[in-house]
């Protein structure tokens, strides 16, 4: 007889017994092999041990996934803002020898503006006064450590860069640490 006639065997005799193989590979922990039949209660036992083992898996995959996002928001460091205020006193000469060449070197180095504004540059906005005599321009750049910025301003591409901006504007730079979120 075949594994399924004996099933239809007992259910017509309003048996509540069944019988189901067991096919897949031995497992360790386990005394099912291949060819060994198994009651439905056994195999009820043997699903429902599979199901919280992975429920329990779930569960702490979640924990751990949850616990590593943590630590990596609380290891990130706020970006650094760099404010500079710009008094320009050659529009013409410092767009077309300062700006263009301190942006490219900004961006080369890891800057990125995020505001530039007043005469003289390439992409600026009108500044607006709010209260006070607003600058002639004024940048905002983010850098992701004072490392960085510090590296920027001091290397030998800005220094050269600058001596050329100085001869058409004044500068007033101030760093500030962004806040953490």
């Amino acid at each position: 007889m075949f594994p399924h006639d004996l099933e239809a065997l007992a259910h017509a005799r309003g048996l509540s017994f069944s019988l189901i193989r067991f096919a897949g590979p031995q497992r360790v922990g386990h005394d099912f092999t291949p060819e060994r039949w198994c009651s439905a209660d056994e195999w009820s036992a043997l699903i429902m041990k599979t199901r919280y083992t992975v429920i329990l898996s779930m569960i702490a995959g979640a924990a751990l996934g949850g616990a590593a996002i943590q630590g990596l928001h609380a290891q990130a460091k706020p970006p650094v803002y760099l404010v500079t205020e710009i008094d320009v006193t050659n529009p013409d000469a410092y767009a077309k020898e300062f700006a263009p060449k301190a942006q490219a070197i900004i961006k080369a180095a890891g800057g990125r503006f995020i505001a530039i504004g007043g005469l003289a540059g390439v992409g600026a906005k009108p500044v607006t006064a709010l209260q006070g005599t607003p600058p002639k321009r004024v940048t905002i750049q983010v850098w992701d450590s004072h490392e960085a910025l510090k590296a920027w301003f001091n290397g030998a591409d800005y220094q050269a860069a600058l001596k050329i901006g100085e001869k058409y504007a004044t500068f007033r730079r101030f760093a500030v640490e962004g806040v953490s979120q």
